[in-house]
């Protein structure tokens, strides 16, 4: 509730009295949808937003709702790639998920472009971000395929590469959105990858990463600095 005795504020900001609010109650809604209802009959008032970005480009365009999306500091959704285990212990083969992962359609598909496409392990806003990083590995599957070529990954009869009688199947480890990994799966298996994908619990998934159980292991981390 507002305290009355608070009636200043920071120079920075331009209301200095007392808050124009009597009070905020605070409601925790854990299921998506039910949140979002509340929020288009009046029940509550703000939001985070947490449901299908198909919603948001409903909410963006009604001029009921004011919306602001603002890029969060730290890791992006990204992939941290074991370097140790077969096969992207392999250069190419590590580059060749970078050039062939078609991330603006990723997000187009899914995520209905109102999410952006991640170049880096760090997000624009964050302290010391270098964007040369964007330049570095362009969508180019053609590229991707040669490189595999040069390596010495060559297709098979069922389109699964192989080099010395192993197959270039490679496991992606997480714990959320399997659409995204199962988009990530039928992208790479146009160049020749054999992609399995393992959904964890939280708790056996940091495990599974920690034990370097999987080639790709899923990441996010909000943070002010690197």
């Amino acid at each position: 509730e507002r305290n009355p005795d608070y009636n200043w504020g920071p120079p920075s900001f331009k209301h200095q009295g007392v808050p124009y609010l009597d009070r905020i109650t605070f409601r925790f809604i854990p299921e998506d949808s039910v949140r979002l209802g509340t929020l288009q009959t009046g029940e509550i008032s703000l939001t985070n937003f947490e449901f299908p970005p198909q919603e948001w480009k409903s909410l963006e365009s009604n001029a009921k709702f004011q919306t602001w999306k603002q890029l969060l500091p730290g890791e992006p959704n990204f992939y941290m790639i074991n370097t140790a285990k077969p096969p992207t212990d392999d250069l190419a083969v590590r580059q060749a998920i970078l050039y062939g992962l078609n991330r603006q359609q990723l997000v187009n598909t899914l995520y209905s472009g109102v999410l952006g496409v991640a170049y880096g392990p760090l997000t624009p806003n964050t302290l010391g971000y270098n964007k040369n990083v964007e330049g570095m590995y362009p969508y180019d599957p053609v590229k991707a395929k040669a490189l595999l070529d040069q390596a010495g990954w060559k297709p098979g009869p069922d389109g699964i590469r192989a080099k010395d009688g192993q197959k270039l199947a490679i496991t992606i480890i997480t714990y959320t959105s399997q659409p995204q990994q199962e988009f990530i799966q039928a992208n790479l298996k146009t160049l020749g990858f054999q992609t399995d994908i393992q959904m964890l619990a939280p708790l056996a998934y940091i495990e599974a990463c920690k034990g370097s159980k999987g080639n790709l292991c899923t990441l996010s981390v909000n943070a002010s600095d690197p």
